[in-house]
């Protein structure tokens, strides 16, 4: 389509999940990842969606795939080995090879700008740490190597910086340093914690999230550190920036008007604009994947119904029409689909639905409650919790509605899934244990793992896009509050303190252009 959203063509068709689509530099080629051969693999056609080619074709899930700058290789996450490794291929398909071999999880791939490095997140070290090497997978470089956990990094447009964040000075602050891990440079200071660094388009500036005193706002710097400015500074929470793709705007949700509600404002913090305006509550905005759209649930008709509007809050278009409650929308990855709940048929089931309105399909069928569907990172399949066995467990189904199977099962109430950025995991909160605790396990059942284990109650957990990383609700101080952890129970951080009141529902900043 055009930059304006007009011509709005339909390249890929089928029933399998289509996406991850990355463009080649020349503009003329897209790789995509796509299921319709059974399981995910890497797929080029030309931009107008002919000669659709297959490059892959291995047992394990291909994705995620990368140009480089060139055009002449694909850089892409495999894991026929048996664990996620980082392989690079010819445009063409032919000599496909493991970048680097290795047990540990390799992921995320992220060509330099000149073509000649890749740099990518690794727990081989046994904690969270960032690694560049050459694209011919030699000279392998660890470029942090600290006890603490560095995460999220990202190239700065001209391939000098890299930013990332990291607690190694006892709280979160974000920092950059040289591709080499030379001269690395601590970008904030403060009680505060600070996440989530993004280039804007040009290099010259930082935006990052920052949580002190229980309330989230959104600040943005220059590349060196100077002129941090606050954007947003509201006795309630702002949070979730992401930029436009020309730089020159962010995103963000806010409370401040007594309800959850989306807004618009220039990268300096001014013209800040309410993208949805209505006396009932617009929750649970979720971003389409190309950024132009934004999923949410509202009673503005008197119940619960799925809303799609664009970004700027123009074009609202209410999507189900039912007097059951219809809620918890979530896109598919390649955007062709959104999940939702809804008790129009006597109990909570999950049906899916396409953008426009069309092709209401019902994906699960049982006499008790199904509900709180999410996507697999694929595309391929969906986790959600359901009462089909008693108990409130975790199953797994097929976006076409085969392949039903649970995950997590227990006397107790399984709740909340929550899929690992490779697919690999699943993260969940359960009462098994007698009060509610986060878990993480295998697809196949295996390494069940207490991440939280403490008396109070937690919940509500959210996946890192690193991985590495799982935030949660917690109660165990008397009060709400917003913790971190390690993907394996290490590392406990409370990030959100204050008295009365409480925090709720954390969400990781969207990945855009530019972004970590």
């Amino acid at each position: 389509m055009n930059a304006d959203g007009t011509d709005q063509v339909r390249i890929t068709h089928g029933p399998a999940a289509n996406g991850f689509p990355d463009w080649s530099a020349d503009g003329q080629f897209i790789a995509f990842a796509s299921t319709r051969d059974g399981d995910s693999e890497i797929y080029v056609m030309r931009a107008d969606g002919s000669d659709q080619r297959r490059l892959t074709n291995s047992p394990g899930v291909d994705s995620f795939p990368s140009w480089s700058p060139d055009g002449s290789r694909i850089a892409f996450e495999s894991a026929r080995a048996g664990n996620t490794d980082i392989y690079v291929m010819n445009a063409d398909g032919s000599d496909q090879k493991a970048l680097i071999a290795d047990t540990a999880v390799d992921f995320a791939p992220h060509w330099s700008p000149d073509g000649r490095k890749i740099a990518f997140a690794s727990n081989r070290d046994g904690n969270s740490d960032i690694y560049v090497v050459d694209a011919d997978g030699a000279n392998l470089l660890r470029i942090t190597d600290n006890p603490a956990d560095d995460g999220d990094p990202a190239w700065s447009p001209s391939g000098s910086r890299i930013a990332f964040y990291s607690d190694r000075d006892g709280s979160r602050d974000i920092y950059s340093m040289d591709p080499d891990g030379g001269a690395p440079t601590q970008l904030t200071r403060g009680d505060a914690v600070y996440f989530a660094p993004a280039w804007s388009p040009d290099g010259s500036r930082i935006a990052f999230s920052s949580s002190q005193d229980g309330k989230l706002s959104i600040l943005v710097m220059k590349a060196d550190g100077s002129l941090i400015t606050r954007l947003t500074d509201r006795p309630f929470s702002d949070l979730s920036p992401a930029w436009s793709p020309d730089g020159s705007k962010l995103a963000f949700e806010s409370n401040r008007d007594n309800n959850s509600e989306i807004y618009v404002m220039e990268a300096d913090g001014s013209n800040q604009v309410r993208v949805t305006n209505n006396a009932a509550a617009d929750r649970r905005p979720v971003w389409s994947p190309d950024g132009r759209s934004l999923a949410f649930e509202s009673e503005r008709d008197g119940n619960r119904e799925i809303y799609v509007m664009r970004a700027d809050g123009s074009n609202i278009r209410r999507l189900t029409n039912d007097a059951a409650a219809d809620y918890s929308p979530a896109w598919s990855p390649d955007g062709s689909l959104l999940a939702f709940t809804s008790d129009r048929d006597g109990d909570p089931e999950i049906y899916l639905i396409h953008p426009d309105g069309s092709g209401l399909v019902k994906l699960t069928n049982n006499s008790r409650r199904d509900e709180n569907a999410v996507w697999s990172p694929d595309g391929s399949r969906l986790a959600f919790e359901s009462e089909s066995g008693g108990d409130v467990d975790i199953y797994v189904v097929g976006a076409n509605g085969s392949g039903l199977n649970p995950i997590a099962s227990s006397p107790g109430r399984d709740r909340s899934p929550a899929w690992s950025p490779d697919g690999s995991r699943l993260a969940f909160s359960s009462d098994r244990t007698g009060n509610l605790e986060i878990f993480v396990v295998s697809l196949d059942g295996s390494g069940l793992r207490n991440l939280s284990n403490d008396a109070g109650n937690d919940s509500g957990p959210v996946w890192s896009h690193s991985g590495k990383y799982v935030a949660f609700v917690s109660e165990r101080a008397g009060t709400k509050s917003i913790f971190t952890v390690n993907a394996d129970g290490s590392g406990l951080v409370r990030v959100t303190a204050h008295e009365g009141g409480g925090d709720d529902a954390p969400a990781w900043r969207p990945i855009f252009a530019g972004g970590g």
